[in-house]
């Protein structure tokens, strides 16, 4: 019996899962393929993807997918694995706790035991070429970070080294451009070596200006928004953020009742945010009555601690409620600069872009796919007429406009919105698979 080709997705962070995930559902839906995913260290940290919230169903689902860390196991020096399972199980029991004061003590020691691994990660670790000589892959995909050396010795050392052996390799961007600058969050340009990727799939051309002025030497694929497939977006909410796979009812029980729901997602602060514009608004939605509000903050390492928590009325903090099932509650979501306003949008549930709160200019200023408020009273005025007469937040011939915007925006023209798809085909068509 012919062995399956090994797949390996690697990964450095729960956000770079949620791109990558559709596309490994869609190698894992064919038996001919084993596909592992594997976190890694990279920037001090690991990535843990057996921690996302997917993964219960795409474990159960297919048996020829992994999910799995360098740290699990040998060749993995002993006292990393062990630091490893301490806070793993730390963060599991911190997310049983329903009591501040019975999580604290898991907290102190997951979050100790994480600045240990981080500094334990620092400089080369020749244990990963041992790890990796174990591997046998037809591919890896990986994000940009390949591109961008002194993050990781996997991207650094083992990557090129496995190239030179004919592994060829693939980056996904992650994310998707929404800001007209590169550097929205004011940082200098990343750091930049060229690669011998074979491509650098990316959603869009804005997504393409950008990346090829920080990265000028790849191989640049413009094939839409991986994390936005339609096929995926489905998926999500009608069977991985589902019972038994999902504790759906007790996640979401925070959440309030009122008319209309509005799922707030923040954007970083130092991405041209009008700080206390955003903070008024918040003020004043939190106080708005018969309004439920539910406030994300961004889920690349935002805390909630720019104002008071006494400020914001009747609003909750809902960090730790994946973004699909916010976005599957709300009725409105405002937002003041993030491409997950685009699976609201995609839904054909009523986005609105708070320009008043951001200094940089978006691909969302024009008003192509989201209603754009450019004070805080518009955007009060239009909540209070969707509560008192239901009144339509977008009106039905704004969202046709919006659905065809989305179609060249998200999909890159591909009216069948299956990304995942059409990024499998163009590597099964190079490769030969």
């Amino acid at each position: 019996m012919t062995k399956p080709d090994e797949i390996i997705f690697l990964n450095r962070a729960y956000n770079d899962l949620d791109m990558q995930l559709p596309l490994i559902e869609e190698f894992s839906r064919e038996d001919r393929f084993k596909v592992r995913v594997i976190g890694y260290p990279c920037d001090g940290g690991t990535g843990a993807p057996q921690r996302h919230e997917a993964v219960p169903y795409m474990k159960a689902r297919y048996k020829n997918l992994s999910f799995e860390t360098v740290l699990d196991k040998a060749p993995a020096p002993f006292h990393l694995r062990l630091l490893h399972k301490v806070a793993s199980a730390a963060a599991t029991e911190r997310q049983k706790c329903t009591c501040h004061v019975l999580e604290f003590p898991f907290k102190v020691l997951h979050v100790g035991t994480l600045k240990i691994l981080k500094s334990l990660f620092s400089g080369k670790q020749k244990w990963l070429d041992n790890v990796a000589a174990t591997w046998k892959p037809a591919v890896i995909i990986l994000d940009e970070v390949y591109a961008q050396p002194g993050r990781s010795y996997m991207t650094d050392t083992i990557l090129p080294a496995l190239q030179e052996k004919n592994v060829p390799v693939y980056m996904i961007q992650t994310g998707h451009h929404i800001y007209k600058t590169d550097t929205p969050s004011g940082d200098k340009k990343p750091a930049y070596k060229k690669t011998e990727a074979r491509r650098f799939f990316i959603p869009g051309q804005l997504d393409k200006n950008i990346t090829t002025s920080h990265f000028p030497d790849e191989h640049h694929e413009i094939a839409g928004n991986l994390r936005m497939d339609q096929r995926w977006l489905q998926k999500l909410h009608h069977d991985i953020l589902q019972p038994p796979h999902f504790p759906r009812e007790k996640t979401m029980s925070i959440l309030p009742e009122g008319k209309p729901k509005i799922a707030f997602m923040l954007s970083k602060l130092t991405y041209g945010i009008r700080v206390e514009e955003l903070k008024q608004t918040i003020r004043t939605l939190g106080h708005m009555e018969g309004v439920a509000l539910a406030l994300k903050p961004h889920t690349r390492g935002m805390k909630f601690d720019f104002m008071p928590k006494e400020d914001i009325g009747h609003a909750v903090i809902a960090g730790d409620i994946p973004s699909p099932l916010l976005i599957e509650w709300a009725d409105i979501l405002v937002f003041t600069g993030s491409s997950i306003a685009y699976h609201m949008m995609l839904l054909d549930k009523p986005a609105g872009f708070l320009k008043y709160c951001q200094k940089i200019e978006t691909v969302f200023d024009e008003g192509k796919s989201a209603l754009v408020f450019e004070m805080e009273e518009q955007l009060i005025q239009a909540i209070k007429a969707f509560r008192d007469s239901q009144t339509p937040f977008i009106p039905e011939p704004a969202q046709k406009n919006i659905r065809a915007h989305l179609c060249q925006e998200v999909y890159a023209g591909d009216e069948t919105g299956r990304t995942a798809a059409h990024y499998k085909n163009i590597i099964m068509k190079d490769l030969g698979l």
